[in-house]
């Protein structure tokens, strides 16, 4: 009598990681990603509602990630959306971003201050997609901040930020 209830949980907890399992390889592991893809295309990120964003820094922003992810020396083409495409879209990830957050900061509060205080931010949310199937390879929130620099640091180079994160987060899961 003692067995039956041992060998139902047993079964219980087989069960539960038949379906952990299952759940994992539905997931795409990050190892199958390596040296699967050769070019990148990178669309126009997009601002959240309600996020004042300024115009002259989602461009810097843009052609900050363009140039990072060129940078790398990974990708065969890092193309901007539109650009003629010269390889097939089977080894081809298409980035996609949107500013979530941003914060002007204070040049004067960083340039007295010690710390975060007068911080510039920006926060965006990439998806790496693969672009023949349409699946999302990768997530992640990316930033760009800037706590200082001379005479108190500009903010326009919070904008930076975002490309390395990017660029770093490309090196890593894809090469």
């Amino acid at each position: 009598m003692h067995n039956r209830p041992i060998s139902r949980r047993l079964l219980a907890v087989l069960f539960l990681i038949s379906l952990c399992e299952g759940f994992a390889s539905s997931q795409p592991r990050r190892d199958d990603l390596k040296n699967r893809y050769d070019s990148i295309e990178v669309t126009p990120f997009t601002i959240q509602q309600g996020i004042d964003f300024p115009a002259e820094y989602m461009q810097s922003m843009m052609v900050g990630v363009i140039k990072d992810l060129r940078r790398t020396n990974k990708f065969k083409h890092v193309l901007t959306q539109g650009e003629a495409q010269q390889s097939d879209d089977a080894r081809t990830i298409q980035l996609l971003g949107i500013v979530t957050q941003y914060k002007h900061g204070s040049r004067g509060k960083r340039l007295v201050a010690i710390g975060l205080a007068g911080d510039t931010k920006i926060v965006a949310h990439v998806k790496f997609i693969d672009k023949a199937t349409g699946k999302v390879l990768v997530e992640a929130d990316v930033d760009g901040q800037i706590y200082t620099g001379l005479l108190g640091g500009s903010p326009k180079g919070a904008p930076t930020g975002i490309g390395k994160d990017v660029a770093k987060i490309a090196k890593k899961v894809f090469f």
